[in-house]
C-alpha cells in the first residue's frame, strides 16, 4: 500500500485555516503547565510530602534555569527551516549547545559546587537542599532534549504539522504519568511503606523521560517529513520547501499559498553568524528565568509575605496556563507572514486569541466563579484565598498581552532583529522587579496583587519596546 503523503507548506491563509493550525500547537504548550500541578498533587500525598515538594520545586527550577538558553530554538528553528543551510547548521550549533549545558548540569550537580549554590547562594534549609540533589541529578539529560525536541518542532510547524506537535505533547504528558505512576505506586497501594526513591527524585525521573519520550515522537514524525520532502523534491535535500499550492486552497478560488525564500536578513547559514544571531535569543530566555525567583524575593518583602508566597505560585499556575495558550502565535508568525496580507491576518488572529484568553480568566477574576475555584479546585486556606483574588482580577489582560509579545516577537525573529527581543525584555524585566521592591518598600500592598500588578505592568514596559524596535519588520510588510 502506497504511503499517504502530506503537503509540505502551509494550511490556506484564512482564520479558519490558522485556528486549525494553532489550536494543537496552543494545546501543545498548555501541556507544559499541566505537568506541574499533576507532580505536586502526587507528591503532596506521599510521605515527607513538605520536604519533597520544596526539593522538587527547587531542582526544577535549577534545570530550567540551564535549560533556559535553548529554549528560544524553536523559534530559530522555525525561522531557518525555510533553508536547508542554515537548518543544517542549526541543528550543529543545537548540539553545540546540548554538550555544553549538559556538562555544566553535571559541574552542578555531581560536585561541591552544589551545595555551594544550594545552601551559600540559595541559603536552603539543609534538608531541603540534600533532598533536592538526587532529583537535580535524576533529570541530567533534560536540556539536551528539549534542545533536540524544539529543534525538531521548529520543521514540523514550519511545515504546518501542528498535529504531530501536538501528539508529541500527549506522549509526553502519558509518558510522565506512567513513570510518576510507576515510582510512586507502592505508596498508595500499601500506606506507610517506604518507597524505594524519594517523592522528588521519581518526580525528576518522571518529567526526564516524559520529555524523552517526546523528543522521540517528535523525531519520528520529523523523519516522516524528511522523507515525504525529499520525495516530493525529486529527492533533493530533505527540508527544501519547493513552491506548490493546496489542491484544496484551488479548488475555493483563494490564492496560492507558497512556501518561499523568507526576506533577508533573517537566519545565517553559517555556524559562527548563526551563534551571535541566536545568542540573544538564549539570553532573553535566561533573563526571564533568573527574574523569577527575584520576583520571589520582593513577594517575600511585602505585605502579609506568608500568605503571598503560598498564593502566588497556585494562583499564577494558572494564569500560565491560560497565557501559555497564546504563545505558539510567534512560531505561526515567523512562518506565515510574507507580505501586507498576511501580517494583517495574523495580527488580528492575535489579537482575537489574546483577547479569548483573556475573556476565560477575566470570568475567574470578575465572577463568583473565582472564589469556587480558589476554593474548590486550588484548595486554598480562607486566608490565603482573600490574597489570591486580586491576581486574578490584576492579570485578566495578561494573556492578550502575551499574545502581541509573541507576535511582536515573531516579527523581529522572522526579521532577523534578535538582539532587540532581548533588549525589549530586559527594560519588561527591570520594570517589573523595580516595581515590586519599590511598592514592597513604600506600600502596604500585599506581595502577590503587587506581583500581579508588576508583572503585567512590566509586560506593558516590554511591548512598547518591542512596538518601538519592530517599526522596520512592521513596515516592511506595509504596517
Amino acid at each position: 500500500m502506497a504511503q499517504q503523503k502530506s503537503q509540505p507548506i502551509h494550511p490556506p491563509l484564512t482564520y479558519w485555516g490558522l485556528l486549525r493550525l494553532f489550536l494543537p500547537l496552543s494545546l501543545s504548550d498548555m501541556i507544559l503547565v499541566v505537568s506541574g500541578p499533576v507532580i505536586s498533587a502526587v507528591l503532596s500525598r506521599l510521605p515527607e510530602a513538605t520536604v519533597q515538594i520544596a526539593a522538587y520545586g527547587v531542582a526544577e527550577t535549577l534545570a530550567i534555569l540551564l535549560e533556559s538558553p535553548i529554549i528560544m530554538i524553536l523559534q530559530a528553528a522555525t525561522a531557518a527551516a525555510a533553508h536547508p543551510p542554515a537548518y543544517q547548521s542549526l541543528g550543529r550549533l543545537v548540539w553545540l549547545w546540548n554538550g555544553a549545558l549538559t556538562l555544566l548540569y553535571a559541574l552542578l550537580a555531581f560536585t561541591p559546587a552544589y551545595f555551594w549554590i544550594a545552601e551559600a547562594a540559595l541559603g536552603l534549609p539543609p534538608e531541603v537542599a540534600a533532598a533536592a540533589r538526587p532529583a537535580f541529578g535524576a533529570m541530567l539529560l533534560w536540556p539536551a532534549a528539549i534542545g533536540y525536541r524544539r529543534y525538531l518542532q521548529g520543521m514540523l510547524i514550519y511545515h504546518g504539522q501542528s498535529r504531530q506537535v501536538l501528539q508529541g505533547g500527549v506522549v509526553r504528558l502519558l509518558t510522565l504519568l506512567a513513570v510518576l505512576g510507576a515510582a510512586t505506586a507502592p505508596a498508595f497501594l500499601a500506606p506507610g511503606s517506604r518507597l524505594q526513591v524519594p517523592g522528588a527524585v521519581a518526580a525528576g525521573l518522571a518529567l526526564q523521560a516524559s520529555v524523552i519520550g517526546e523528543a522521540a515522537a517528535i523525531a519520528w514524525f520529523a523523519r516522516r517529513l524528511q522523507r515525504e520532502l525529499a520525495a516530493a523534491s525529486g529527492g533533493e535535500a530533505p527540508g527544501r520547501p519547493e513552491p506548490q499550492v493546496r489542491a484544496e486552497s484551488s479548488a475555493r478560488g483563494e490564492p496560492p499559498v507558497r512556501a518561499g525564500t523568507p526576506p533577508r536578513g533573517q537566519v545565517p547559514d553559517r555556524l559562527g553568524p548563526l551563534f551571535w544571531w541566536y545568542l540573544p535569543l538564549a539570553g532573553t530566555q535566561v533573563l526571564v528565568w533568573v527574574s523569577r525567583p527575584l520576583l520571589t524575593g520582593g513577594i517575600a518583602r511585602a505585605d502579609l509575605a506568608a500568605a503571598s508566597l503560598t498564593a502566588w505560585p497556585a494562583v499564577w499556575t494558572t494564569v500560565s496556563l491560560l497565557a501559555n495558550g497564546t504563545r505558539m502565535v510567534q512560531q505561526m508568525t515567523i512562518s506565515l507572514v510574507r507580505d501586507r496580507e498576511s501580517d494583517r491576518m495574523l495580527r488580528r488572529f492575535t489579537v482575537g486569541v489574546g483577547l479569548g484568553f483573556s475573556l476565560l480568566l477575566g470570568v475567574l477574576g470578575f465572577t463568583p466563579a473565582g472564589d469556587g475555584y480558589l476554593a474548590g479546585v486550588l484548595a486554598l486556606p480562607p486566608e490565603v484565598a482573600r490574597v489570591a483574588r486580586p491576581v486574578l482580577i490584576l492579570t485578566a489582560l495578561y494573556p492578550l498581552e502575551v499574545a502581541l509579545q509573541n507576535w511582536l516577537q515573531g516579527l523581529m525573529v522572522q526579521t532577523g532583529r534578535t538582539g532587540r527581543v532581548n533588549l525589549a525584555a530586559l527594560a519588561g524585566g527591570g520594570a517589573t522587579l523595580a516595581l515590586v521592591y519599590a511598592g514592597a518598600w513604600l506600600t502596604d500592598i500585599p506581595g502577590a496583587p503587587l506581583a500581579a500588578a508588576a508583572t503585567v505592568v512590566g509586560m506593558a514596559v516590554e511591548l512598547g519596546t518591542l512596538w518601538v524596535f519592530s517599526r522596520p519588520a512592521r513596515a516592511r510588510f506595509g504596517d
